[in-house]
């Protein structure tokens, strides 16, 4: 994979506790989830959700799910869209590349952290991500934080693999939420875990490209 032209399927989905060429950024609204109004912070016993939702290009952008399998050619994008005001951090390593790069935040991208409640942010913008005719394994990782998290403060610099998943499995232990679940409909994935103030969502986008 190159960081202007090609990437690589989405085989499955964890969530834990706690390429490409890009274009504009686009955004969106909507209702908010429950909050404790006295505090502006969620109440206690709520849930965080992070929905997402892979689109690939069949004239118009149409949403695949786990089973899907990418031929070379395919174009496609990245929608996300917090319950929560969230950091996201997203990042792609090849399947024999050392380094992971960010997707986002990504300098040609306007969009930055953190994202409001209920804000879709698209990935690349306007644009689309294409693959390459190198059929593997690219391994997408998806973070989404209730707060900056300053491992990650540099999107212009690419993280070896083994410095950027020792920090992720210290994610992961530090911050897993004490329960967690998922959702599918036709559209969007949702992801729902139980708040607490330094939760990170950790979520492994394997892309399948075959």
């Amino acid at each position: 994979m190159t960081r202007r032209d090609s990437i690589g399927a989405l085989a499955s989905v964890i969530l834990l506790g706690g390429c490409n060429k890009s274009g504009r950024q686009s955004g969106g609204g909507g209702a908010s989830p429950g909050k404790a109004p006295e505090s502006g912070g969620f109440a206690s016993g709520s849930e965080l959700q992070l929905d997402y939702a892979i689109l690939i290009d069949q004239g118009a952008p149409t949403p695949v799910h786990g089973d899907y399998h990418f031929p070379s050619g395919d174009r496609f994008r990245v929608q996300l869209r917090p319950q929560f005001p969230a950091y996201l951090y997203l990042l792609n390593r090849g399947g024999d590349a050392t380094e992971y790069g960010f997707l986002y935040p990504h300098s040609n991208i306007r969009q930055t952290n953190p994202i409001n409640v209920n804000q879709t942010v698209t990935l690349p913008g306007e644009e689309w991500y294409t693959l390459d005719n190198q059929p593997g394994l690219e391994h997408l990782v998806l973070l989404a934080a209730t707060r900056p998290l300053p491992e990650f403060a540099d999107p212009s610099r690419a993280l070896p693999r083994e410095e950027f998943e020792t920090g992720l499995a210290v994610l992961e232990r530090d911050h897993r939420p004490a329960s967690s679940r998922r959702l599918e409909d036709n559209e969007w994935v949702k992801l729902f875990a139980a708040y607490r103030e330094d939760t990170v969502l950790v979520v492994r986008l394997p892309l399948d490209h075959t």
